[in-house]
């Protein structure tokens, strides 16, 4: 990569760059629409799936999976795509409602077990915060469930 100094070519570049992915977003609309009706009508996600999974990571997959999941006959279980067999194609409102415009879904994130340390100073804070705040006005119930567990 090489930067461009020169501020009017910067901004010339920048324009082109900006049409051209205003042009592939409705390209990427116009395809998913079409995947979306191809699932309908085969009932065959492989290929929405492939297509998601090869787009670049600057895009908005997970407003893809949304959208695609809101008006096809998709859903996900431990975010993985799957065909609803209950589900419909709502095709007109996926045609006018942008994927771009779809709220994402959250990043799954891997479940870590607390560990002793994380338990101490979860401790710590919960002390700090009874002697600052008096002791029955902080972690009444975290005590209680503490003292069942043995602790």
């Amino acid at each position: 990569m090489k930067l461009i100094i020169d501020l009017k070519k910067l901004n010339q570049k920048a324009r082109r760059v900006i049409g051209f992915a205003k042009g592939n977003q409705t390209a990427v609309h116009e395809i998913l629409c079409s995947y979306l009706h191809h699932v309908a009508n085969t009932k065959d996600i492989r290929p929405l799936k492939r297509f998601i999974n090869d787009m670049p990571e600057s895009t908005r997959k997970n407003s893809m999976n949304k959208w695609c999941e809101t008006y096809g006959p998709l859903k996900f279980v431990k975010g993985e795509m799957k065909r609803d067999s209950e589900g419909t194609l709502k095709l007109g409102e996926a045609m006018e409602s942008p994927y771009w415009k779809m709220k994402g879904v959250a990043e799954a994130v891997e479940y870590k077990p607390m560990t002793d340390k994380n338990i101490i100073q979860f401790v710590k804070r919960l002390e700090k915060d009874r002697a600052e705040l008096g002791e029955d006005s902080v972690g009444v119930e975290a005590l209680k469930a503490l003292k069942a567990l043995g602790m």
